[in-house]
């Protein structure tokens, strides 16, 4: 399934859905006096439809839709799908795209510097050019209300900080993030959640069969 599977499938689900929900809201149930002498005047689909089997049309509406909507539309890369499918769970490959992060260095790879060009070398070039071009006498442009109020009040009201301090503190989020959002996991805690898992599937099965037998002995 890729993403504009998921999208009309949930699209589709969610219309359908609401539009239910509204014939509900607008079509009283009536009384059985009102049935006897008007007769029901909900739709049907709303009146012989119960809401649960209406839940299971609904399911089965929105799973249909995104596979067929997945089969018409291209595929997602292979890079995508790395440890994201069933299939690829035991994929080593290095997932490396626009969303990549760079864990040592806590930055994303669209925020590095282009490579082949060494900042120093960057920043000589940009100082020989200036020292190369005719000097143009500039005026002094005094900062305007916008730029001095507006604008970080704006910024501060949105949570922007451009300052290094909060440059720095975005870096440490993002590394925090792709910490939690790490696929890595501990032998040991895999170990123990696979154990517990296991004790709990028993239990209830233990505890289903057990009320049955009794509660069908009686």
């Amino acid at each position: 399934m890729n993403e504009k599977g998921c999208f009309y499938g949930l699209l589709v689900g969610f219309v359908v859905g609401i539009t239910r929900m509204i014939i509900d809201f607008y079509y009283k149930v009536p009384t059985c006096m009102e049935k006897w002498t008007d007769g029901d005047p909900r739709p049907a689909f709303v009146k012989n439809v119960h809401y649960m089997y209406f839940a299971l049309i609904l399911f089965w509406l929105t799973i249909t839709t995104a596979v067929i909507v997945s089969l018409l539309t291209s595929p997602l890369p292979a890079k995508h799908l790395v440890r994201t499918t069933y299939w690829t769970r035991n994929d080593h490959r290095e997932i490396v795209d626009e969303d990549h992060f760079d864990e040592a260095a806590g930055i994303h790879d669209n925020e590095r510097e282009q490579p082949g060009i060494p900042m120093e070398e960057k920043n000589k070039t940009e100082t020989v050019d200036q020292e190369s071009s005719s000097p143009v006498e500039h005026d002094y442009v005094a900062p305007t209300f916008r730029r001095r109020y507006v604008k970080p009040a704006w910024d501060w009201f949105c949570g922007y900080d451009y300052s290094p301090a909060g440059e720095l503190s975005q870096a440490e989020f993002r590394r925090h993030l792709h910490k939690l959002t790490s696929l890595k996991q501990d032998p040991r805690a895999k170990w123990f959640l696979n154990v517990m898992l296991v004790i709990v599937l028993a239990v209830a099965l233990f505890l289903f069969v057990f009320f049955s037998i009794h509660a069908g002995g009686r």
